[in-house]
């Protein structure tokens, strides 16, 4: 449950990543999912260029349909945002 990101709590573009990774983890149909993710990866690629490896990672593992990895490696992305946020106030 801790790992669990509220469509609420998503205020941030990685957070709304993360919330699609979920919904693409529950659901029997991740196409959806698949299509946001890309669009919001899109997005946090251009505002943050150096996140792109770490999408990159995720992005393997939602190819190969591994959601449940794909999440644990956005948490590395949601780490890597809030040091960015951090250092820009």
């Amino acid at each position: 449950e801790r790992d669990i990101i509220t469509e609420r709590d998503a205020d941030t573009p990685c957070k709304r990543l993360y919330l699609v990774l979920e919904a693409g983890y529950l659901s029997d149909d991740p196409l959806p999912a698949e299509t946001s993710f890309m669009a919001l990866a899109n997005e946090i690629m251009g505002a943050a260029p150096s996140a792109a490896p770490l999408i990159a990672e995720i992005f393997d593992c939602v190819l190969r349909g591994d959601y449940y990895q794909a999440l644990k490696r956005a948490r590395r992305l949601l780490a890597f945002e809030a040091e960015l946020l951090r250092r820009a106030k």
